[in-house]
């Protein structure tokens, strides 16, 4: 079986660079047409998604119904432990403000990821048991079906699933290469190896891909 990690498209908040967590805000003019283009660009490559998952946030979910194109399966599956982080009191605030009223815990943040909890929200590894459980949890109801399946979700819950596919440790989510720009994909294979065990392998693609190259 394949995973098709996939980023929302640009939405209202990253438009206008606030934290957005949990707000549901929706895609933009520009994140709407990313996420045609994401899907152009899989239908074209004759990408078969089995099933479609998705994050029930808005700009989450208006990415994956255009992927229905994709899929043999019309339903969306909506999966609440692929939100975003929780950001608590920061939801909707601008990155510039953040740094101005808070610079000690933005700093936290940026260079001490594992040791920060947003106020009133979540840590990174609430993020981690949270999506890791509910990818455990399709994996073991779909495997055996074999094919591909997509997760549309966002970035920090998705450095948060390739960290842990890839055997690496939290504190790595600001490196380069688990970076994923909006409509962005992580490719992984994965096999079962015993009743409750999987092995994952990340299959490189070029990122961003050809589907971003007029949009980004």
């Amino acid at each position: 079986m394949q995973i098709y990690l996939m980023r929302h498209g640009e939405s209202t908040g990253n438009k206008e660079k606030a934290f957005q967590g949990w707000s549901n805000v929706h895609l933009s003019e520009q994140g709407k047409i990313q996420a045609k283009k994401l899907a152009d660009y899989l239908f074209g490559e004759k990408i078969n998604l089995r099933k479609i998952f998705s994050s029930p946030l808005n700009r989450a979910m208006e990415t994956a119904e255009l992927l229905t194109i994709c899929s043999t399966s019309p339903d969306i599956i909506t999966v609440d432990g692929f939100r975003s982080i929780n950001v608590g009191e920061w939801g909707g605030m601008v990155i510039s403000r953040v740094k101005e009223d808070f610079p000690k815990e933005y700093n936290i943040w940026k260079h001490s990821p594992t040791k920060f909890r947003f106020p009133k929200g979540e840590s990174l590894t609430d993020v981690h048991n949270r999506s890791q459980a509910s990818l455990i949890h399709i994996l073991h109801k779909y495997i055996d079906f074999g094919g591909s399946i997509a997760i549309v979700s966002h970035m920090i819950t998705i450095k948060a699933l390739a960290l842990w596919m890839l055997e690496k440790n939290l504190a790595n989510i600001w490196k380069k290469e688990y970076t994923v720009p909006n409509t962005g994909i992580m490719v992984f294979k994965v096999e079962k190896e015993e009743s409750t065990d999987f092995n994952f392998q990340r299959v490189e693609i070029n990122n961003p891909i050809p589907h971003l190259e007029s949009t980004i």
